[in-house]
């Protein structure tokens, strides 16, 4: 069974994000007490930040929403090319140990 997605108003995102930024209750106690996923609300504060209280408005809400998608995906990919990067350094130092052996075998 597929969970739906909740969707909230604009009014209760602007007041979760005012909550913790005039009020300056801790982000985890507001997203806990309004029954909200605490990265639900870390994405809201994260476009009040960036575009203020039109960040919820029916005007921008579809940009907002890409770039947070956006930034997401920008995240995975940089943790992926970390991990890459350290595969990488791994598989060259054992190609250099490899080259090493095979030289002290040929002499």
């Amino acid at each position: 069974m597929m969970k739906s997605k909740k969707l909230y108003t604009a009014e209760f995102k602007l007041r979760m994000v005012k909550e913790v930024t005039e009020k300056h209750k801790r982000p985890s106690a507001v997203a806990r007490e309004h029954k909200v996923l605490a990265s639900t609300l870390f994405s809201w504060r994260m476009l009040y930040a960036r575009y203020g209280e039109q960040a919820f408005s029916h005007q921008v809400q579809g940009i907002p929403t890409l770039d947070v998608a956006l930034h997401k995906e920008l995240e995975q990919l940089r943790t992926r090319e970390i991990t890459f990067e350290r595969l990488l350094g791994k598989l060259t130092l054992e190609n250099h140990q490899l080259r090493e052996q095979i030289n002290v075998f040929g002499q």
